[in-house]
């Protein structure tokens, strides 16, 4: 980093005390507005060097920020799908869809969820509000969106292995050792820890989203149909995947200077 860069961060650093001094609106709006690495980064170092202002608000501050980003990126995937013709214009007119934005914007005030579990919510709200989609789907595509409302992204990155390992047809249909799909699960995702995976199997199994062991036991059989995905798992997988593939070519979101 050159010196210019120091002065900068520091000018910075110094900036975003005064701010929240003065509680100055206009201020807070404009940094909220900045990428998540320029957060990170004034907010460290201002902590680092023992600002008090920074010091005494930086949860609430780093919070803010996120919420005003995850808030911000929402609104602009529904001005962007609806006018692709990809959801209705009048959503707000329909119970289950209003019903899924009012949740999907609370969650993301009270809670600023992470980022795979508010990508699942989002997934299944537009699949809610997808265009001809039937009174039957909107329901079925509902109760996905209360249950993705209650996962971690441990689970929903455990569903995420499963589908891809299922789209390999990495696991035979029929019954399979459940220690082997454990493994499996596990050096797929790339960390190894078949505890982890084992952690929040109970739950996933629990929401209907994976088959159930034949007994609770270490070595039990289990359905390796789908890798385990039920058909409830299946469908909220498939409804992550065409979301990401909807957002392809959505253009990426200008950047504050």
């Amino acid at each position: 980093m050159s010196k210019n860069d120091e002065t900068f961060i520091l000018q910075k650093r110094e900036d975003l005390e005064a701010t929240l001094r003065s509680q100055n609106a206009e201020a807070l709006s404009k940094f909220f507005e900045q990428p998540a690495v320029y957060i990170a980064e004034i907010v460290t170092g201002a902590l680092a060097e023992g600002m008090k202002g920074v010091a005494l608000s930086a949860g609430r501050l780093v919070q803010g920020a996120l919420k005003v980003q995850l808030l911000t990126q929402f609104a602009r995937e529904v001005y962007y799908f609806r006018e692709r013709g990809k959801i209705k214009e009048d959503f707000a007119r329909d119970k289950y869809c209003f019903q899924s934005w009012a949740e999907l914007i609370a969650v993301i005030d009270s809670e600023a969820p992470d980022e795979d579990r508010i990508k699942a919510m989002k997934a299944a709200f537009f699949a809610i509000n997808r265009i001809n989609a039937s009174d039957g789907e909107k329901i079925g595509n509902y109760q996905l969106f209360r249950i993705a409302k209650r996962l971690n992204s441990g689970q929903l990155l455990i569903l995420k292995a499963a589908y891809e390992l299922s789209k390999s047809n990495a696991f035979p249909r029929g019954s399979i050792n459940t220690d082997e799909w454990l493994q499996r699960i596990a050096s797929h995702l790339g960390h190894g820890l078949v505890a982890l995976i084992e952690h929040e199997d109970k739950q996933l199994v629990d929401y209907y989203l994976l088959a159930r062991r034949s007994a609770d036991v270490p070595g039990s059989n289990t359905n390796g149909t789908n890798a385990r995905l039920t058909d409830l798992g299946l469908k909220l997988c498939q409804i992550i995947e065409s979301y990401e593939e909807a957002k392809i070519e959505m253009p990426v979101e200008p950047t504050s200077s």
